[in-house]
C-alpha cells in the first residue's frame, strides 16, 4: 500500500463524529480518492469506529468494491481504497441496534444515484430515533430537495425500530441519474399545510399517540389550522417511541448538511439559504474542500447565511446519457 497517496483526515475535527466518515467515505467512492481517517471520534467517550459506523462504510464498499483496513468496531483508524465503478445490485446493511437508517442513506445513497446500473438497498435498523433524522424526514422533506438536485429515491418502510431493539427494516430503490444539477433555495415560501406522524409501540396504549397528536393540533392550530397527524400502533416486539414530522420552509438544520455533498458533486453553482451553520454542516463542507477541492462560500445576509459552492460536474460515464452528453 505504500505506493497509494491516500488523502489524510483527522476523525476528531469539527463535529469529530460520523459526519466526517459519511462525507469522506461517499466521497471517496465516487471520486476514486483513497482516504485514512485517523482519530476516529477521538473525542467522543466511546473513541473509535461505532457498529452503526462500521455497516455504512462496508456497505459503500461492498457497493464499489473497495479495500479496507480498520475495519473493526473501536478501530482508530480506517483505510478505505475505491474500487473503479459502483456497481449495480441488491445490497444489505443491518446495523443490529437501533443504529438509524436514515443516516445509512446519508452514506450509501450519494454513490448509488451514481452507480452503474439500478440499485435496491434493503437498510436495517431504527426508523425514528434521537440524534437522527427521522425516516418520514428522509421522504417527506429530503427527498423534495434531492429532486431539485436532479434525483430521487422510492421508499418502502416495512417495519418501524426503535430504541433501544431496532428491528426497522426499509428498503430503498434508486435508479442512476447521470449528473446532479446545481440548484438555488433562497426563498423560504409559505406553509400551506403541516403534516405530522404519532406514534406508540410495544405495550403503551393507543390513546397516547391520539393524546399526543391532539395535543400538537391544538399547539399549532391557531398558527395553521391545516395540520394533519397519522396516528398509528406499532408492532408489540419494538420498543415504544414517538416522533412528529412538520414539513414547510426553506433548509432548516437537520438538511443543510445532508445537502453539501449534492452542492459539490453537480454541475453549476448552487446556493442555500439557511439560519445558523451547524457545526454538522461545517464538517461536511470541511471534509467536502479536503478531498474534492471544491470551494464553499458562506455569506452572511441580516440573520442569515447563503452557502455557495460551483460544484465538479462528476458525470456517470456508465450513464446511457453519456456518451449524448460528455462535452
Amino acid at each position: 500500500m505504500s505506493e497509494i497517496i491516500f488523502t489524510e483526515i483527522d476523525g476528531s475535527v469539527l463535529e469529530g463524529g460520523g459526519q466526517i466518515l459519511r462525507t469522506a467515505i461517499s466521497l471517496s467512492a465516487i471520486l476514486g480518492i483513497p482516504v485514512r481517517v485517523t482519530n476516529i471520534r477521538a473525542n467522543r467517550s466511546k473513541p473509535g469506529l461505532a457498529a452503526q459506523h462500521l455497516v455504512g462504510i462496508k456497505l459503500v464498499a461492498d457497493m464499489c468494491g473497495a479495500k479496507l483496513r480498520g475495519d473493526s468496531i473501536g478501530s482508530s483508524e480506517i483505510l478505505f481504497i475505491p474500487g473503479k465503478r459502483i456497481k449495480r445490485g441488491h445490497y444489505v446493511a443491518d446495523t443490529r441496534t437501533a443504529g438509524s437508517i436514515s443516516l445509512l442513506m446519508q452514506i450509501a445513497l450519494p454513490c448509488a444515484l451514481l452507480a452503474d446500473g439500478p440499485v435496491t438497498l434493503d437498510l436495517k435498523g431504527g426508523t425514528n430515533a434521537d440524534m437522527a433524522p427521522q425516516i418520514e424526514y428522509m421522504t417527506e422533506v429530503f427527498r423534495n430537495v434531492l429532486k431539485l438536485f436532479g434525483a430521487t429515491f422510492d421508499m418502502t418502510v416495512h417495519r418501524r425500530g426503535y430504541y433501544p431493539k431496532g428491528g426497522g427494516f426499509v428498503t430503498v430503490d434508486v435508479t442512476p441519474i447521470h449528473k446532479f444539477v446545481a440548484t438555488r433555495v433562497m426563498e423560504r415560501g409559505f406553509i400551506s399545510k403541516i403534516y405530522g406522524w404519532s406514534f406508540v409501540a410495544g405495550t403503551l396504549p393507543m390513546r397516547l399517540a391520539n393524546q399526543m397528536s391532539e395535543g400538537f393540533k391544538e399547539k399549532i392550530n391557531d398558527l395553521h389550522p391545516r395540520t394533519d397527524i397519522t396516528v398509528l400502533k406499532e408492532d408489540i416486539n419494538l420498543a415504544p417511541n414517538n416522533c412528529s414530522g412538520i414539513i414547510g420552509g426553506c433548509l432548516d438544520t437537520h438538511l443543510q448538511d445532508q445537502v453539501i455533498i449534492y452542492m459539490a458533486l453537480a454541475e453549476g453553482r448552487s446556493c442555500m439559504r439557511v439560519g445558523d451553520i451547524t457545526q454538522h454542516t461545517k464538517t461536511a463542507i470541511y471534509i467536502a474542500e479536503l478531498i474534492s477541492h471544491v470551494r464553499f462560500e458562506i455569506v452572511e445576509d441580516d440573520s442569515q447565511n447563503i452557502i455557495q459552492c460551483t460544484g465538479l460536474r462528476v458525470l456517470n460515464r456508465h450513464h446511457p446519457n453519456h456518451a449524448e452528453q460528455r462535452y
